[in-house]
Formats: structure tokens, sequence, C-alpha cells
């Protein structure tokens, strides 16, 4: 019997370490019996989520063509496997969602797995990514419609996979196995017994602190070569130059009443998701742990300047 389990993000919830320790550990679940399939030139699957999209979004015959090809000779090299293909682009048309039926052409079973994250955090951490990679110089609670109401995602879901085929997994502390998103997958997907053998990086990608995201958004998306390697810099720091207040932004930067104001939007589907899903649990995700001292914070001119400059100053060859 063939299998195929996706794993469609979301976004934000640890996908990248998802991929990467699958990719990087692919012969040990080959042993297991999970294949994750090569995915040159990325660790993830997002040639195979592109061509789903632009077959069925778009109509586009040639990328159907392509992705049948795909799965035939996935099936044609290994033949009776459990496989395992993740990537979040299938999250980036969620209407589209309900034509994974497609893949039961070729697999005698498919099924879903999907993380959702509180959904104040998960804004904190795009708008961090967005900061960080491309100079994003909007306001924060401009971003929030994307995070509200997440059965935009799990009601389509089921329909192209079938009630009862989709696994939806909480990415807080104390939800996870062993605090191991990895792990946790291996565990729901039925690898419970060998899921422990298996690592997971501790860490994909850095995130700005509080005072290097101010840092940031002064420079604004002034082009820099090699971006990555000067936020890198940045990040490296400011700790010294800012001391305490470069903590974790990600449940520091939303304002008591933004924060609340986000929760409260996203209450009702939240209740839908944890009756359908968790019906042991009081809420759907842990509630947030106000504090007074949340929000953005204030670094000064000179403050920005010295850190750019020495950021700068590291990035150039010896």
């Amino acid at each position: 019997m063939n299998r195929l389990t996706l794993h469609v993000g979301l976004h934000k919830t640890g996908t990248s370490a998802i991929q990467r320790a699958a990719a990087h550990q692919r012969d040990g679940l080959r042993q297991i019996g999970l294949h994750y399939p090569p995915s040159d030139p990325h660790v993830a699957h997002h040639s195979i989520a592109s061509l789903f999209v632009k077959a069925f979004k778009h109509g586009d015959a040639g990328a159907m063509e392509k992705l049948t090809r795909q799965c035939e000779t996935w099936i044609q090299n290994c033949d009776g496997e459990h496989f395992l293909v993740s990537s979040e682009i299938f999250m980036e048309e969620r209407a589209y969602l309900r034509e994974l039926g497609f893949f039961r052409r070729f697999f005698s079973q498919v099924d879903a797995i999907i993380y959702l994250r509180r959904q104040d955090l998960m804004l904190e951490s795009a708008y961090n990514q967005m900061v960080k990679q491309s100079g994003c110089t909007a306001e924060i609670m401009e971003s929030r419609a994307y995070f509200t109401n997440y059965t935009t995602a799990t009601d389509p879901l089921e329909a192209g996979v079938g009630d009862g085929n989709v696994q939806v997994r909480l990415y807080e502390p104390g939800a996870l196995r062993d605090d191991d998103v990895f792990r946790d997958l291996l565990t729901t997907i039925g690898y419970t017994e060998q899921a422990s053998t298996f690592n997971t990086p501790k860490s994909v990608n850095r995130s700005l602190g509080l005072a290097s995201l101010e840092v940031m958004k002064a420079l604004g998306n002034f082009k820099i070569k090699n971006r990555s390697t000067f936020v890198s810099k940045v990040l490296d720091m400011s700790p010294g130059i800012f001391g305490e207040r470069e903590r974790s932004m990600v449940g520091h930067y939303l304002r008591p009443n933004e924060r609340t104001a986000i929760l409260d939007s996203c209450a009702s589907s939240n209740e839908k998701i944890r009756a359908r899903y968790f019906p042991e649990r009081e809420w759907l995700f842990s509630p947030p742990v106000p504090s007074p001292d949340d929000g953005p914070i204030t670094v000064t001119l000179d403050e920005v300047n010295r850190v750019l400059i020495e950021a700068w100053n590291a990035c150039q060859p010896a």
C-alpha cells in the first residue's frame, strides 16, 4: 500500500526545522519505511506544491503533466512505501486544498498534518521575518488579517483528503513530543517508537530581538549586498550594545491591547477547531500572560548608527 502524508505548514511553526531534519536524515527515515523524496535545490518540496497550485488554480496543463509524472516516478522507484512531502506553499492558495484528492490517483491513502500557532505569536514571528529579510517598513498590525481564521485552512484540507485524515497539532511549549517538532510529526504519523532516534536542528533561523528589530526597521528597505550576512552581524552586535533590551521579540512586541484584539478576533474560529480536534482542552491555545512592559522599545539614533557601522565593518573583507 502506498501512503502519502502532506505536511502543509503553517508558516512559522517549525516548518524549516522539519524539512531540514527530514532531508538531512533521509537515509535513516527510509530504513523505518518513510520516504522523504529528494527535492533539490531545496530541502522542502516547494516545486511540487507550486506545480499543484499552477495546475489547479491556473489550469496549467503542463504543470499537471509534470505533477503526474513526478508522482508516477515516486511510485515506480519506491512502491509500497510511506511518502512524506512537505511545503508551506500548499497553504498560499487555501481554497485549492480541496483538490488534494488528486493524489489518490497514485496513493491508496492520503492524509495531511498541519501545525497551528497562537495567532498573536504567529504574527510577531512573521513580522520579524519580514523586517529581517525584506526591510518591511509597515507597522505590525497592518499584517494581521492573514493570521486570524485557521478554519480557512482546516476546512478545505478536510475536504481535500477526507474527513478524519487531517492531523492538527499545536506549535507551543508542552504540546510537542519532547518539545521537538520533528519528533512530534513522526509520532503523529505513526512512528512513535522510532521518533526518539531522530534529531532536529535546534536553530534554523535566527530571529531579531526587540532592539535589533528597531535597528533593521530604521534601515528600512535599503538594498544591502549579502543582506543575510549583514543581519547576522547586527544580531551579533546588538546584545553588547543594548543589553537586556535585546530580548525576544516574539511574545513581547505587541502591546497588551493589540494582543487582546487579535485573540478576540480569532476566538470563534479557534473554538471551532478546539471542539473539532481538541475536545479535551479548555482552550485551543494556552492564554498569554500579559505584561505592561510589552510593546516596541525606543532606540536612539546614536545606537542605531553604532550597530550599523559595526555590522558593516564586520562584513568587510580582512
